[in-house]
């Protein structure tokens, strides 16, 4: 929190799964808690900050799971955003939706019956969660996802793969992403905001790049390889950081040393 101006209210974007959530072998069972609901309220409402939560899932599956009112939700790694006088859909992936509903259809039937593997659909883009399944899956995942792709007569392929923990993400290649989706709010905010970023995961690394020298990112679990200037040991201290910065926000005491 050392890093923080006093003089300059604060945008918070902020990652899902793996930073306000754990990470769950069923994505189905994510769901914030009641402490970081309510710090996120009061993030929201200090008058010195604005909450956005960025996620790979759909708009609505996000909202769902986090059902705080007054904040900006992006899902679907930022192709779909919605908050306080904002609605934006990335229109490239409107077009690319036959031909993503084409390849799901195909890795469908490819991988039917496969225990321990689910196909979450999106409206833009499609999750293959393999977290559930024997080690050795993994290959024979990747391989049907390859051979999908290739299957489409595009060529090159409009559509590219993301890699998350234990997860394939498939969304159309395009340049937008998490951070593209941050700067968007940004632009549309009337101060001039000090952004400040947690993420657990390789997508979030678009965020921390986006405002690189810019403002405050931090990685969630230490890793070599990140933009982020500094990090937090474990998901586990992410209630601690949002909690000393609510006190920090309105003006009770700060970080303990």
């Amino acid at each position: 929190l050392a890093a923080l101006n006093a003089d300059r209210p604060l945008a918070l974007f902020l990652d899902f799964d793996g930073t306000l959530t754990p990470i769950r072998k069923d994505p189905g069972e994510c769901y914030i808690d009641k402490e970081t609901g309510r710090l996120l309220k009061s993030l929201s409402g200090s008058g010195r900050s604005v909450v956005a939560v960025l996620s790979g899932r759909s708009l609505r599956d996000l909202e769902k799971r986090i059902d705080v009112p007054g904040i900006y939700y992006a899902g679907s790694h930022g192709l779909e955003i919605r908050g306080p006088g904002v609605r934006y859909v990335h229109r490239p992936a409107q077009h690319l939706k036959p031909l993503l509903d084409a390849v799901r259809s195909s890795l469908a039937e490819r991988l039917g019956g496969i225990e321990g593997v689910r196909i979450e659909e999106k409206p833009y883009s499609f999750a293959l969660h393999y977290r559930g399944a024997p080690g050795t899956t993994a290959t024979a995942v990747r391989r049907a996802l390859h051979n999908a792709l290739a299957a489409q007569p595009a060529a090159p392929s409009p559509l590219t793969v993301m890699t998350g923990k234990k997860v394939l993400e498939v969304a159309p290649s395009t340049s937008w992403n998490k951070g593209s989706a941050a700067l968007y709010i940004m632009a549309r905010l009337d101060e001039d905001y000090l952004p400040v970023c947690l993420g657990d995961d390789t997508t979030d690394e678009t965020l921390f790049l986006a405002f690189e020298g810019k403002g405050v990112t931090v990685r969630v679990g230490s890793s070599r390889k990140t933009a982020a200037g500094y990090y937090l040991r474990g998901r586990h201290e992410v209630p601690r950081f949002l909690r000393e910065l609510d006190e920090w926000l309105h003006g009770r005491p700060g970080p303990r040393r």
